[in-house]
């Protein structure tokens, strides 16, 4: 096989296009076609459906274009590394979204204030696409959460992926409100008194899913179930810290936010739901070894986590 078919075969999926695929590319139109025809006559399958006004895949062409994009990404991933100077300190990472994870990467920009040739990435997705991102080699480690109910799901889907997971720390879960509500007095929150209450969050997906994998939860969703008439989706966690502090509305909290609380007129309260527990955790390719910089952002996490009364666990 050519490696510069799959190239050919991306863009051509790109533009649904033989000919602005070529423009794009600055080759013939003959060549994208001659290379298309190739990996077909190869793999004995019908990638693309052809017309004369559009270029549309066949099911067998979804499935070839999924795995091309990522060999084509591992790629492009190898080449970034060794092209990269020597000189340049170079980490990528992804994460689902949490507010101490950030802080984490400002304490290591903070740390890394003087340094020349640093380029730093933070990407925040989903749990599916940091796994992915780490498995083609675009992220060098993922930091994602899991929740008890549903942690079996997400380890088999680690696994598959020949990934190592490991945990970070472990918490069950706090809920924020704003000192003027009722609930803000007690040591302790019953799920059910939550019900009636506006629920914001920073996440509009709670769950995604696979033919072999029922539920991936991201965020706080694993209370679902009870079922919130009222729900606020706001882009980050201080415009939720806000709406909380003028309202009877709540958001949940992985271990005692305090650190982000402290600038709002609110308080954290354990949620008395001692089953659903969760943890963060690192994923990274199983036979790769961590970069310094990497190694580094690991113990800063785990110093947030701790700060944040959370039970640190495990090494990289």
């Amino acid at each position: 096989m050519n490696f510069q078919h799959l190239i050919y075969l991306l863009e051509v999926n790109k533009r649904k296009s033989f000919s602005q695929a070529a423009n794009s590319l600055f080759v013939s139109q003959p060549t994208i076609s001659k290379a298309i025809s190739a990996l077909e006559e190869e793999f004995d399958i019908t990638i693309f459906l052809r017309d004369h006004r559009n270029v549309k895949l066949t099911p067998d062409g979804e499935s070839f274009v999924k795995m091309a994009e990522g060999m084509v990404g591992q790629y492009e991933a190898m080449k970034d590394f060794f092209e990269t100077s020597e000189n340049t300190i170079e980490f990528v990472f992804s994460s689902t979204h949490s507010t101490f994870v950030s802080m984490s990467f400002y304490r290591l920009l903070e740390r890394h204030k003087d340094t020349d040739n640093l380029l730093l990435t933070m990407i925040n997705a989903s749990t599916l696409d940091v796994l992915n991102s780490v498995q083609m080699g675009q992220s060098e480690l993922g930091i994602i959460l899991l929740s008890a109910p549903y942690s079996s799901f997400t380890l088999k889907e680690i696994e598959k992926k020949n990934l190592l997971y490991t945990c970070l720390a472990n918490s069950t879960i706090s809920v924020i409100l704003g000192r003027n509500n009722p609930l803000s007095e007690r040591e302790q929150v019953q799920p059910n008194e939550l019900l009636g209450h506006t629920y914001v969050t920073t996440s509009s997906a709670p769950i995604w899913q696979s033919s072999d994998t029922p539920k991936f939860i991201d965020d706080f969703y694993l209370l679902d179930h009870l079922s919130f008439t009222r729900k606020v989706v706001v882009a980050d966690r201080i415009i939720a810290y806000k709406i909380i502090d003028s309202s009877n509305a709540f958001t949940f909290a992985f271990g005692q936010d305090r650190d982000y609380v402290d600038g709002f007129d609110l308080r954290c309260v354990p949620l008395a739901a001692p089953r659903l527990k969760q943890e963060f955790g690192c994923v990274k390719l199983k036979k790769r070894t961590l970069s310094p910089i990497a190694e580094e952002f690991v113990e800063l996490l785990k110093y947030e986590f701790a700060h944040k009364n959370c039970h640190g666990l495990g090494k990289l």
